[in-house]
């Protein structure tokens, strides 16, 4: 099944599954939003606080050429919290 009919069979995609939540130390507003990336196929996956993180690991999974990936922004560790409510 084609995703998008608009897009030829051949034409090559990726994808990724996006993951968002707000981590706060208290109940309420106020909490710091982060998210993950996954390749779907690679299992390639980054975390990050800046929606640049996000963008720029698509691009590399994509293979842009590197005049589009300079002065990216670093993927962070995962927080502490979703590892331990996550595991594996």
């Amino acid at each position: 099944m084609n995703p998008n009919p608009d897009v030829p069979k051949d034409t090559p995609y990726h994808i990724f599954v996006v993951r968002v939540w707000c981590e706060s130390a208290e109940p309420g507003p106020g909490g710091e939003w982060r998210g993950s990336i996954e390749h779907a196929a690679t299992h390639d996956k980054r975390y990050f606080r800046e929606v640049e993180v996000l963008s720029t690991f698509i691009r590399r999974q994509a293979g842009w050429p590197p005049q589009f990936l300079a002065g990216a922004p670093a993927a962070e560790a995962p927080p502490p919290s979703y590892a331990t409510q996550n595991p594996g």
